[in-house]
């Protein structure tokens, strides 16, 4: 996949009004995103938390609907084996920043886990960060820090 193919791909996720999308699937009833968008005001956090939180869909089917919808894959960081010299493609704290994870690099390019794929801003800089072909998937937030905290010490270590 090209460049701007990519890009274009980003910028349409950015279009997903996740509540209305989900409710079209069916995945969710008027109701319960009501619910959830109490809660995001309440707690200050992104819609998907609040829909798991109040119970309306669980995390694993958000994310499997989410990266369906978006045309992309999305991995459980726990099953992928992370190398060293590829984590440090991206230093530490731009992977903190973009809340981005480079996964793999090869020939054809650099598959890099995102906890939020539909940031614009994010993938152009990753984009300028990497200098090649940068493929983005969807990975848990959490399980994103979590492996971003030990991945990165766990290098230091070994350097």
């Amino acid at each position: 996949m090209n460049q701007s193919t990519e890009a274009q791909k980003v910028a349409k996720r950015k279009k997903l009004r996740l509540g209305d999308v989900l409710i079209e699937a069916g995945a969710i009833t008027q109701d319960q995103l009501e619910a959830a968008l109490a809660e995001q005001k309440r707690s200050g956090h992104k819609l998907g938390r609040a829909l798991t939180d109040v119970g309306a869909i669980s995390e694993k089917e958000l994310y499997q609907f989410l990266a369906k919808k978006m045309e992309i894959d999305f991995l459980d960081l726990r099953s992928v084996e992370l190398k060293p010299e590829t984590v440090n493609l991206l230093a530490e704290v731009q992977a903190r920043r973009l809340r981005a994870l480079v996964l793999k690099s090869d020939k054809n390019g650099i598959l890099v886990g995102m906890a939020d794929p539909g940031d614009i801003f994010a993938y152009d800089e990753l984009s300028r960060l990497l200098g090649g072909r940068v493929k983005l998937c969807l990975v848990n937030e959490s399980e994103l820090l979590r492996t971003i905290d030990i991945v990165y010490r766990r290098t230091e270590d070994i350097n």
